[in-house]
């Protein structure tokens, strides 16, 4: 009886050693993955513009910071916050609630308005990239930067 025990209780530990092995790898494969040949920092002269990438999150100076994914060439970045000199505010950075309390604050618009305006800047923006030495060159088929490509050229 104590073999069998022994046999069974060992068993049942490389089971539970096995499946808790799995879980993390299922979880290791559902995260986000980012391209670090992105890292750094990169300016668009073109259109005055400075990025910081590093490792799935961005920072475009004083205009809109947030976070990105990569896979196989596309991207998909999500705006979090938007600085406030770019849209009228404080030089400072908002989120998207805190802009939604500051506009029904303000009675300028309606809240169909607001969610229209907010939906637009928040929105998700998709689109392909291809990093070539020190160039990146990213174009985006949805969100606020529809149909633009843009030029960096990496300086850090």
């Amino acid at each position: 009886m104590k073999n069998t025990f022994k046999q069974h209780g060992f068993a049942f530990l490389m089971a539970v050693v096995a499946l808790s092995t799995l879980s993390l790898t299922g979880c290791q494969d559902d995260s986000p993955k980012v391209d670090t040949a992105l890292n750094g920092t990169w300016i668009d002269y073109e259109n005055n513009m400075q990025v910081k990438f590093n490792n799935g999150s961005f920072e475009a100076t004083e205009r809109a910071k947030g976070t990105y994914t990569t896979s196989g060439g596309n991207c998909t970045a999500i705006i979090t916050h938007l600085y406030g000199e770019q849209i009228g505010l404080q030089s400072k950075w908002y989120s998207k609630t805190d802009l939604k309390t500051i506009f029904k604050q303000s009675g300028y618009m309606t809240d169909s308005d607001i969610n229209t305006y907010l939906n637009t800047y928040f929105a998700p923006m998709t689109g392909t990239y291809s990093v070539n030495g020190n160039t990146l060159t990213m174009t985006f088929n949805s969100g606020m930067y529809e149909d633009e490509e843009f030029i960096f050229t990496k300086v850090k």
